[in-house]
């Protein structure tokens, strides 16, 4: 899979953060911050691309870039602020200081619990034989 990640990425196509919710059962919905560090892990992305997968490239992929995705004038904001430096540790979105959801303060929650750093490597499936008759 991290090789995978790795050739799309280099050739071109745009990659987006997901947290899987809904999908996996029992995963939270907010959950996405995990998405973002195993991507940018996978994939060997830097921080700041990782963000932009979770947030203005997801947008404009969704067709929702004159809504979302990005901190300009009109656009929903959506945001948070954390104690450090997301752009270079992604650890940081873990300590949120501030959520902003559609330009009001939201409290949080619990944050979820953390992803494995390392994605689990996938095992090729023993394929059954054919026997001829």
């Amino acid at each position: 899979m991290c090789a995978a990640l790795q050739q799309l990425r280099a050739a071109g196509v745009q990659l987006l953060a997901s947290s899987d919710a809904g999908a996996i059962p029992g995963l939270p919905h907010d959950a996405l911050r995990g998405g973002i560090e195993v991507l940018a892990e996978m994939a060997r992305m830097t921080p700041v691309d990782a963000l932009k997968a979770a947030t203005s490239t997801s947008a404009d992929v969704l067709g929702l870039e004159t809504e979302c995705g990005r901190l300009l004038p009109h656009l929903s904001a959506d945001f948070l602020v954390v104690a450090g430096n997301p752009t270079e540790d992604l650890s940081a979105l873990g300590r949120l200081a501030l959520v902003v959801a559609a330009g009001s303060r939201v409290e949080p929650q619990a944050p979820p619990p953390p992803w494995p750093k390392i994605a689990r490597q996938s095992r090729p499936r023993a394929r059954p034989s054919r026997r001829i008759a």
